[in-house]
């Protein structure tokens, strides 16, 4: 297996190194080193949040959460190819894939760390050039959104940029899984406590861009604080308490009331055949417990019929749907 290195873009600290995994998980923005020549890739791909690599020889590596939007953001690969570090930009400077995977030399993975959140090398126009990493730095030019004439946005415009985007989708998740949690009237602890989570990685996200943003130059900032003030911290204040919607849980202790009286049914008709012979007095026990079952079952069905649509009701519905094909 190939050498898979984490850099910390902001500590600059490795954060782990291992010859014999071939997936690892991003927790924070990082450099990811990869001890594999181009000529060894069949292809890269994304797959949701992680990055796929196959090579010629069959083996696939993946890196887990490098689009993630809430945790490690802004993540860089690079290529150990002999001799040569070569940088692979899957994206251009908008954030859109590329049609085909450029692959740009490196002399050192320097300039994609950080120094208070923005590249090393945007601080010192005598940092190593990166191919056009460094144009924005070159004939005195802005360190702006628009990078100076003809430039294009500097690296650090475009980190600060992304991590905007980043804070945007992650405030985009959380409002969803808030309405999301509305739409059925009931809320489980587990429900909860992920949109509380929810919530609490869109802030930090949105935390984590506007220190981007404010290290850029006044001049450079363009519309990307404007859309920071814009985003809005989710509510779960009005969301239902646990355990406050009373209907789900009365539809939900009926079933298991249900459960347990075919259980019982079920339990009562193995003994009544366990001697090879079913009395009178046996036939009407079991009989007794069926009804009681069915009736059980009946009420259990007109409490999760009564329930509003959503999720909750749907879960309940396909175990009733077990327990009426078990009695």
């Amino acid at each position: 297996m190939p050498s898979i290195k984490i850099v910390a873009k902001e500590g600059h600290e490795v954060l782990s190194q291992t010859t014999d995994k071939n997936s690892v998980a991003l927790t924070e923005a990082s450099v990811v080193t990869l001890g594999v020549a181009k000529a060894d890739i069949s292809e890269i791909q994304r797959n949701g949040a992680d990055v796929v690599i196959r090579l010629k020889s069959g083996e696939v590596i993946v890196i887990q959460n490098f689009y993630s939007t809430t945790t490690a953001t802004d993540n860089s690969l690079v290529l150990e190819d002999g001799n040569q570090l070569l940088w692979v930009k899957l994206t251009d400077e908008t954030g859109a894939f590329l049609a085909e995977v450029v692959y740009e030399p490196l002399t050192t993975i320097e300039p994609l760390l950080y120094t208070d959140g923005v590249p090393l090398w945007a601080w010192a126009a005598g940092a190593v050039a990166v191919g056009g990493l460094a144009a924005g730095l070159g004939g005195g030019g802005s360190d702006g959104g628009n990078g100076g004439g003809d430039q294009g946005p500097s690296a650090a415009y475009k980190a600060a940029e992304a991590a905007v985007k980043a804070a945007e989708n992650a405030y985009k998740a959380a409002e969803k899984a808030v309405t999301e949690a509305k739409k059925d009237g009931n809320i489980t602890q587990q429900e909860h406590d992920d949109l509380v989570k929810a919530v609490e990685d869109a802030e930090k996200a949105k935390t984590d861009a506007q220190k981007k943003v404010e290290a850029l130059p006044a001049d450079a900032v363009g519309d990307l604080k404007d859309r920071l003030d814009a985003l809005t911290k989710p509510t779960v204040n009005d969301l239902p308490a646990v355990g406050e919607i009373t209907e789900f849980t009365e539809a939900a202790d009926l079933l298991a009331d249900a459960k347990a009286a075919i259980d019982a049914a079920i339990a009562e008709r193995a003994e009544a055949v366990a001697d090879g012979k079913v009395t009178q007095a046996e036939v009407e026990a079991l009989q007794a417990k069926i009804d009681a079952a069915q009736a059980k079952l009946d009420a259990a069905q007109g409490a999760i019929n009564a329930l509003p649509d959503g999720s909750a009701k749907d879960d309940l519905l396909t175990d009733l749907g077990t327990e009426q094909g078990r009695l």
